[in-house]
């Protein structure tokens, strides 16, 4: 005699007991997922981006995989498998890190730090003064009862000349 039961199989059970965050997760990789491709149609026709040649085919390319991964992470999160939660949290920490430069390369950080590199050839030689502040610093010890003085003239000497390095350098200007 067969037994009638109401509950479902474990299977159905443990998708229709999917915790919140969970399925915060799962439409952020949708969202993601939707947004690289549309990403990529938009840099392969011409409509976001002027690129041409590889440019074109690596950018499109590019986006294109982040949402086939993206999207190839959403059956395993929802079965609650380690490799879903892996290949997320990888793809959603180099999103981040790609933001970041972006975000750098947008606010033109990098030509600030081209021109401090620039400058930094005719200004290395204020360095010297940190070098003699440390000298300074490390030999308090021969100092006897005057050793804190002096380490706090080294710590001082090699703050000035940071400041002095800082200012020949132009980093300064090179920030705004």
């Amino acid at each position: 005699m067969t037994q009638l039961t109401s509950t479902p199989p474990a299977t159905d059970r443990a998708r229709l007991d999917q915790p919140a965050w969970l399925i915060a997760v799962v439409a952020w990789q949708v969202v993601v997922a939707l947004a690289a491709i549309a990403l990529a149609i938009a840099i392969w026709t011409g409509a976001l981006y002027d690129l041409r040649g590889v440019g074109l085919t690596i950018a499109a390319v590019l986006a294109a995989g982040i949402g086939v991964v993206s999207a190839y992470s959403i059956p395993p999160l929802l079965q609650h498998r380690n490799r879903g939660r892996t290949i997320a949290t990888l793809l959603d920490y180099t999103l981040i890190v790609l933001a970041g430069i972006a975000a750098l390369q947008t606010m033109g950080v990098f030509r600030g730090l081209d021109a401090l590199a620039a400058n930094f050839r005719d200004a290395v030689w204020w360095g010297f003064i940190v070098i003699i502040g440390w000298i300074v610093y490390t030999q308090s010890d021969r100092f006897g009862r005057a050793g804190a003085t002096v380490r706090t003239v080294g710590r001082w000497i090699m703050v000035g000349g940071l400041a002095i390095l800082a200012v020949a350098v132009g980093l300064i200007p090179g920030l705004i």
